[in-house]
């Protein structure tokens, strides 16, 4: 297995109603230092095995600040307030009341549940832990498969059409380039019987001279 596979056991939280859209997912592994330091700061683009599920997305890293503002989006009540009018000690008491510190935690969309394979959560209460696989290695190829695979349509479809037309234009270098090379090689032949009809008037007219010379001899 690659040394960048990361295998553990995540406590899967939905994500909030503001990321159903979204094509991340935040991810708290703590215990895993090698995990942390390869996603804190950055959007990775990961892949994800659950079972015989595979995920494709961008990969944010839980914060202990990050972690204070999930655990007051699923505490607060007040759904129209916004998170930005809380205020510090308000964060403190959420971090307070939901034991999520020593936790892996994972807030993934719908979307990506689904294509995971992973139940829905049906309460609060009760959380799904699931044995997760996190691969970091970052292809280039997974790029495209994230697209392919992103919540919204748009990102999707404009991924298609833009695979399709580099496609479409590398079959139409491939026919330029035959055409060019059946050009050239006409062009060669052509070249080598204009050779061949000059070589063949310089011996005919080289013997017409020796016969010449031959008959004024006599």
């Amino acid at each position: 297995m690659c040394d960048k596979a990361h295998t553990a056991r995540y406590e899967v939280n939905s994500s909030t109603r503001e990321e159903l859209n979204e094509g991340w997912i935040w991810i708290r592994n703590k215990a895993d230092t090698k995990l942390k330091n390869e996603l804190e700061g950055c959007r990775r683009i990961i892949r994800i095995n659950h079972s015989n599920h595979i995920v494709y997305c961008e990969a944010l890293y839980v914060s202990d600040n990050d972690l204070n503002w999930f655990k007051q989006r699923f505490e607060t009540k007040k759904s129209d307030v916004s998170i930005c009018e809380c205020q510090y000690a308000d964060l403190q008491r959420a971090s307070e009341s939901k034991d999520w510190d020593n936790k892996n935690l994972i807030f993934i969309n719908q979307w990506y549940r689904q294509r995971l394979g992973i139940k829905e959560v049906q309460s609060k209460e009760v959380q799904n832990n699931e044995e997760l696989t996190i691969n970091t290695q970052s292809k280039i190829c997974w790029q495209i498969k994230a697209c392919l695979q992103h919540p919204q349509i748009v990102v999707r479809l404009s991924t298609i059409l833009g695979i399709i037309s580099v496609a479409l234009g590398i079959i139409a270098i491939l026919i330029g380039c035959i055409t060019i090379t059946q050009n050239v090689l006409k062009l060669l032949i052509g070249i080598f019987l204009i050779i061949c009809c000059i070589l063949v008037i310089i011996c005919g007219t080289y013997q017409i001279v020796i016969l010449i010379k031959d008959r004024k001899s006599k």
